[in-house]
């Protein structure tokens, strides 16, 4: 998968839950901090920063298709670009647990078809 958005590996180190609708994710790349992705009740926000990587934004989770396999998960979006990480089974859980609860928040069920398939 060509990641449109970031030329160095980047991975999903850990997650967390702030609140009750906030799961954080710390990214790492190249064992260096670089940001996080926030899943915020039905909203993703990327807040991603370092050396060769940038990527600030905020999206809904029913306008990005999820794919994840042999440890990388893939965000792809409504324009075609791709996201892709670094993501280990238990912050790939805890993630998929978070899509699972908000992914109808004014969207359809059917989008996230692919992301749910074993």
């Amino acid at each position: 998968m060509v990641n449109s958005f970031f030329t160095n590996a980047v991975a999903i180190k850990s997650c967390a839950i702030i609140e009750e609708a906030h799961l954080r994710c710390y990214i790492e790349s190249s064992n260096q901090k670089c940001g996080s992705v926030d899943f915020i009740s039905e909203k993703i926000n990327f807040n991603i920063s370092g050396k060769n990587i940038f990527y600030k934004g905020m999206e809904s989770i029913k306008n990005i298709r999820f794919d994840y396999k042999d440890e990388i998960l893939v965000f792809t979006f409504s324009n075609n670009k791709s996201m892709s990480f670094n993501c280990g089974i238990y912050e790939f859980e805890k993630i998929s647990d978070h899509i699972r609860q908000y992914e109808n928040f004014g969207g359809s069920q059917d989008l996230k078809a692919s992301f749910f398939k074993d």
